[in-house]
This record gives structure tokens, sequence and C-alpha cells, in this order.
């Protein structure tokens, strides 16, 4: 109370950096927003206006260096993803298509790079901590989507799953922190949107 924004987020920064610091286990479940509600927004967004300007970025602008090159890399194979299921898209749905590239690329590559920068954070501020991992889970398993110009769905929630794996690939295995680690392998929520979509505004429920 009578802290500016500034401030109050400066004490809960040090809260949270005191309770790692004296923390004997750690658990990591973060991603949610890279794969979940970064993408379900622009793709929900990109579907009712494909046109909108607000969703054409300049990921040059946003990544730098090796981290712009691994993005493209992984814009390329996201690319041939969605080529095998649409096949040579047409104007109509160009702009759709360049949309999830994008969104599943930077999703993927804004998850790897947080990873890193948190685990560099993390054993910073306490080098002898357990860390668990919890993977990232497929928020859009089951789910299909309908481009303009291409007559069948595509499997959304197909392609995203290959994306969330790659994910869970890296920080259980390739992340220069992945050997300092605990992995622990989710479930999925297969039911995600459904039950979000049928929330009732009671919290108990």
């Amino acid at each position: 109370e009578g802290m500016t924004n500034k401030e109050a987020l400066a004490a809960l920064r040090q809260e949270y950096q005191t309770a790692v610091k004296n923390a004997d286990v750690i658990t990591y479940d973060l991603g949610v927003n890279n794969f979940g509600v970064y993408t379900i927004n622009r793709i929900d967004s990109g579907i009712d206006n494909p046109d909108n300007p607000k969703y054409d970025a300049d990921f040059s602008e946003l990544l730098e260096g090796e981290d712009y090159e691994k993005f493209m890399e992984m814009r390329t194979a996201v690319e041939k993803m969605l080529t095998k299921y649409v096949g040579e898209s047409d104007p109509e749905s160009a702009k759709f298509i360049q949309l999830l590239t994008d969104t599943f690329a930077y999703a993927l590559i804004g998850y790897c790079v947080n990873f890193d920068k948190s685990m560099e954070i993390i054993y910073e501020l306490n080098p002898d901590a357990t860390v668990v991992v919890v993977s990232v889970q497929n928020l859009m398993k089951g789910m299909t989507a309908k481009i303009p110009g291409v007559e069948d769905e595509i499997p959304l929630g197909e392609i995203y799953g290959v994306l969330v794996e790659m994910a869970n690939q890296y920080a259980s295995k390739f992340s220069p922190y992945a050997k300092n680690n605990c992995y622990a392998k989710a479930g999925n929520v297969s039911l995600f949107l459904e039950d979000i979509l049928a929330y009732d505004g009671n919290p108990y429920s």
C-alpha cells in the first residue's frame, strides 16, 4: 500500500529472488505465455482479421545475432510442416500461413531463450538447488483450423504439438543447463480450450 507500480514490482522481484536463494528444490513450469497466450491470441485474431497490420512483425527488431539465425531456421522448419498440409498456398491463404509460421517459430525461439536466461539467473542465485523442469504441454491438442483458400482443415494441434516437443527436447537435452536439471514429463491438457470456453465464472468449478 502506498507504493508505485515500479516499487511494487521491485519488491515482488526481491521476494522471488529471496525464495529462490533459500530453496532446496525449485520447480520450473513456464512456457504457457510462449505457447499458449501468445500463439492462441495471434491465431484467433489472425483468423478474424488476417489483414490486420498489427500482426506483421519484423522479428529482426526483436531478435539479434544467433537468436535471429535460430529463429529463421525454425521458421523454415515450420514452413515445411505447414506446406505439407496446405500445399502451395494461394494469395488468399498466404497471409495466414505467414502468420502461423512466424507465430510458431517465434514462440519456440522465445521459449528457448527465456529458458536459458531463467536457468542462468536461478543458478546464479542458488547454485546448489535441485531444479525440476516440468515439460510444456500441448494446449491445442486435437484442434483443427480452416484456412481461407484451403479446402481441408489443417491439424493445428498436431503441428503445434511438434513445436512443443521441440521445446521440450531443448529443455531436457540440448540446453546448456539440461544436464543440471531433473526433468518431469507432464501429461497433455487435451480439453484446455473447451474448459475455458465452458467456464461459468465459478472459481470452484
